[in-house]
């Protein structure tokens, strides 16, 4: 008796957990969509980067590449391309940066709200970004 006493219990659980599972996997099947999209637009300001960075010796780029609504899978989606350059100044040492750029979907289009150049505190991880050491 105490067994079938649980079967419900248990339909109700497993049906809980199939319901979290599918949000999870098409919120993670949207942001790599929306992340794809967005690393389209980005194109010209991760080549703005590049272009600065190849007057430089030993120079490299790295990106990364965020998007999310603002309430889980509702709301309005919103996107952040951080680009982290790393060159080397005439002196020998490593200079790194990191800009973010902040684009808000409006419709089928990106655009981009603002940009901040973020301070020293991000070094490392634009070190981690180049696999340099910290």
């Amino acid at each position: 008796m105490i067994m079938l006493s649980n079967r419900p219990r248990y339909a109700v659980l497993i049906g809980l957990l199939t319901a979290v599972c599918a949000v999870w996997a098409f919120a993670v099947a949207d942001a790599f969509v929306g992340d794809r999209e967005l690393e389209k637009v980005a194109q010209s300001r991760i080549q703005e980067c590049r272009d600065f960075v190849k007057k430089y010796p030993r120079s490299a780029i790295a990106t990364d590449i965020t998007t999310a609504h603002e309430y889980l899978l509702f709301g309005d989606r919103t996107g952040k391309v951080r680009i982290y350059t790393k060159y080397r100044e005439f002196d020998g040492r490593n200079i790194y940066s990191v800009i973010d750029y902040f684009y808000e979907e409006r419709g089928d289009r990106w655009v981009q709200t603002e940009s901040a150049s973020l301070p020293s505190t991000y070094l490392k991880q634009a070190k981690r970004a180049f696999g340099d050491e910290l």
